[in-house]
């Protein structure tokens, strides 16, 4: 039987690679008390697309980039910056399991927020492999 990659691992790896490499702490639910920047992230989906030679999953989370609204724009873009600049490098996963590929999908909404923040949500999509199909 083939053992397919927990999503609290994945989500795991990816705001750790995030948090390590930015130092923003990268939360699974938004914490509106707590101060920014931040991270939020929120798995949006899970696909097979296996081929005919592995088996594949394409995982989709919306990532979300919060700043204060004073200087908003340069603030939260940074962030969005710090975030690409992040995920250019590969996630730790358990072993058994092969990172093929991760892909920015591009900005889906820049929000004013209440309480005076800013958030743009960056779409990001993971090919993991876990698994050779024979022939």
């Amino acid at each position: 039987m083939l053992e397919k990659l927990s999503l609290n691992d994945l989500q795991g790896a990816i705001a750790e690679l995030i948090q390590n490499n930015t130092g923003i702490v990268v939360w699974d639910q938004d914490p509106e008390s707590k101060p920014v920047p931040r991270y939020l992230m929120r798995i949006k989906g899970k696909e097979n697309i296996s081929s005919k030679t592995a088996f594949l999953e394409r995982y989709t989370f919306w990532i979300h980039a919060i700043a204060s609204a004073e200087g908003a724009n340069p603030d939260v873009y940074d962030l969005v910056q710090l975030l690409e600049e992040a995920l250019t490098e590969d996630i730790s996963l358990p072993q058994g399991f092969c990172l093929i590929d991760t892909s920015e999908k591009g900005v889906l909404a820049v929000k004013d927020e209440p309480g005076g923040q800013r958030r743009v949500i960056v779409k990001y999509e993971f090919t993991i492999a876990y698994g050779l199909i024979p022939k």
